[in-house]
């Protein structure tokens, strides 16, 4: 669990550079973003679909059997990429549960960081609970999703990461200083 967690350390610079980036990225392209992430997603799915395929066709000639492992996977990713466009809408409908769970856990994470606070000033320690606080409500919120629109909610999210970042940012700066 330690390793983990010098882990998230190490990382949490770069992290907070990606999550300002993104956020604000989010918040002023929002439909554009998720147009790209499906049409990113699907083409990831059928690229490694096809290069399955080729695969297979090129066992057929070993084996003279087509229908190997290879072709079940690269038919599967192709379909799924297919899908993945085709119901663009109704998948996106499911992301605020999935974004929601994953800022769930960054809150988690971050109230275990602000447990590992040795001799904390109070008022940053306050900071820590307040951040967590506010993530887990961003999260809970995403999950049940009252918004009328998702661009409302990628907006929500883009705001959520912009000041994820910032506070990962605050925290590697002086965590020094405070952590055991």
């Amino acid at each position: 669990m330690k390793n983990i967690l010098d882990q998230l350390r190490n990382y949490s610079l770069t992290r907070s550079i990606i999550y300002i980036v993104l956020g604000i990225v989010i918040l002023f392209a929002p439909l554009a973003v998720k147009k790209v992430l499906f049409y990113l997603i699907s083409a990831y799915l059928g690229f490694f679909g096809i290069m399955n395929l080729v695969t297979a066709f090129k066992r057929k000639q070993e084996t003279g059997n087509l229908f190997g492992i290879e072709f079940i996977i690269g038919a599967m990713l192709i379909l799924l990429a297919i899908i993945n466009i085709v119901f663009m809408d109704l998948i996106t409908k499911s992301i605020p549960i999935i974004l929601g769970v994953l800022l769930i856990l960054n809150a988690l994470i971050q109230l275990s960081l602000g447990a590992s606070i040795k001799e904390v000033n109070p008022k940053y320690r306050l900071t820590i609970i307040i951040y967590s606080v506010m993530v887990l409500i961003a999260g809970i919120t995403l999950i049940f999703n009252p918004f009328g629109t998702d661009t409302t909610m990628l907006r929500v999210f883009g705001t959520v990461l912009v000041v994820m970042g910032a506070a990962e940012l605050l925290n590697h700066y002086t965590k020094d200083q405070y952590l055991l």
